[in-house]
């Protein structure tokens, strides 16, 4: 079987978030989770980590959401989830969300 460098690219990067997760997708994800129009926040500090992106996002009226979308490519092509936010009122419980949360207020964002 005669693999070609784009073949071998694709299945070393396959398990990446970064990869899979552009954007546009995480605009929409987060359009949807939040309920508000992509013209409404601004999605901030990025972090791409295995298959698991975080970021921060800021609303228009100066709300903070802290979310994460889950994202591969496979045999079926891009699969990336639903997003995953928790306010940034500190209620959250899941500890990810969290040491975000103390990582984007040490950047004043």
């Amino acid at each position: 079987m005669k693999f070609t460098f784009e073949a071998i690219a694709v299945l070393l990067m396959a398990g990446c978030a970064s990869v899979a997760v552009n954007g546009d997708i995480l605009e929409k994800r987060t359009s949807n989770a939040l309920g508000l129009a992509p013209s409404n926040f601004v999605i901030t500090s990025r972090v791409n980590e295995g298959v698991r992106t975080d970021y921060v996002v800021k609303t228009k009226s100066n709300k903070i959401y802290y979310c994460y979308v889950t994202g591969t490519y496979s045999f079926m092509g891009r699969v990336v989830s639903d997003a995953i936010c928790s306010s940034g009122n500190g209620s959250s419980s899941n500890p990810d969300d969290n040491s975000l949360a103390r990582a984007a207020k040490a950047k004043n964002l």
